[in-house]
C-alpha cells in the first residue's frame, strides 16, 4: 500500500492566487488547473546537482537534487525568482514529491510565505505549490522533512505531465512578498527535493536481477503466486 500521511488533511486543489499577510489557512500541499506557466526571464534558471536519479522497480524512478544556498525571492513569476530546471523527459508524469529542507527567513518574512512551484510545461496544465513551512507563520530557521515521498494521486492531486522540452521547472517563490526585489529566505545546507516520476516511452523491462527478487518471492509463498507489477516508492516504504 502506498503512503498516505497525516499530511492529507492539509492537501486540496486551488486555483494559483496570493496569501494575505496574517492569513492562517495555509496548506502544504496545492494543486492547480488555473495557474500560470513558468515564464520570464528570470534573473536564475539553472539546473541544479542532481544528488541521485534511481530506476525502480516496475518502471517508475525517484530523483533528487540539492538546492542548497538557493534564495526565495518574490511572488510567482517575478523575474527576480530563480527557476529550477529538471530534465525528466517528454511524456514524463510526476508522480510524487518529497522534501529535506533547511529553511531560513529573512527580516520579517515568515517561514510559511516560502514555497516552490512545480510546473511541467510551458503552458500550464497542471502545476503544483509546496510549502514546506505551512502553518508557522513567524520569522526564524527550521528544518522540514516529508519523511519520504508523498504520492500525490493518494492525495487527491493529479500527476504532473511533463512535456513540450521534457524539463520539469521549479520556481521558488513567496506566496507574501515582503520587500520587492529583495530576498525573503534561504534554503541552506543539507536541503533536497525529491521527485518520483514515470519516464516516458513504454515500462522497463526487469532485469535478471530483478526478475530473480520475483521467482525468489514466489518461492517463499510456497508456490501459490500472485504477480502483480506495480509501482515502487522506496523512500516512502523506508519511512513507513
Amino acid at each position: 500500500m502506498r503512503r498516505v500521511t497525516f499530511l492529507a488533511a492539509c492537501l486540496g486543489l486551488a486555483s494559483v492566487a496570493a496569501a494575505q499577510k496574517g492569513a492562517t489557512n495555509h496548506q502544504l500541499l496545492e494543486g492547480s488547473s488555473s495557474g500560470q506557466p513558468a515564464s520570464g526571464p528570470f534573473t536564475r534558471v539553472i539546473t541544479p546537482t542532481i544528488i541521485s536519479n534511481t530506476q525502480n522497480l516496475g518502471g517508475s524512478a525517484t530523483l533528487a537534487v540539492d538546492i542548497s544556498a538557493e534564495d526565495s525571492w518574490d511572488l510567482l513569476n517575478d523575474p527576480s525568482n530563480t527557476v529550477l530546471v529538471i530534465p525528466l523527459g517528454v511524456g514524463a508524469m510526476m508522480t510524487d514529491i518529497g522534501w529535506d529542507v533547511n529553511l531560513s527567513t529573512v527580516g520579517g518574512s515568515w517561514l510559511s510565505e516560502a514555497r516552490f512551484y512545480f510546473d511541467g510545461s510551458d503552458q500550464d496544465l497542471m502545476g503544483l505549490f509546496l510549502t514546506p513551512g505551512a502553518g508557522n507563520n513567524a520569522p526564524g530557521a527550521a528544518n522540514f522533512n516529508s519523511g519520504g515521498l508523498i504520492d500525490l494521486s493518494d492525495n487527491a492531486i493529479p500527476d504532473i505531465p511533463i512535456l513540450a522540452d521534457g524539463n520539469l521547472y521549479i520556481q521558488l517563490n513567496e506566496s507574501f512578498d515582503d520587500v520587492a526585489d529583495a530576498i525573503d529566505a534561504n534554503w541552506t545546507a543539507g536541503s533536497t527535493l525529491t521527485i518520483g516520476y514515470e519516464p516516458g516511452g513504454p515500462p522497463a523491462v526487469p532485469t535478471a536481477n530483478e526478475w530473480g527478487l520475483i521467482v525468489l518471492g514466489a518461492a517463499l509463498l510456497g508456490g501459490v503466486v500472485v504477480v502483480t507489477m506495480r509501482r515502487k516508492r522506496a523512500l516512502a516504504l523506508a519511512a513507513e
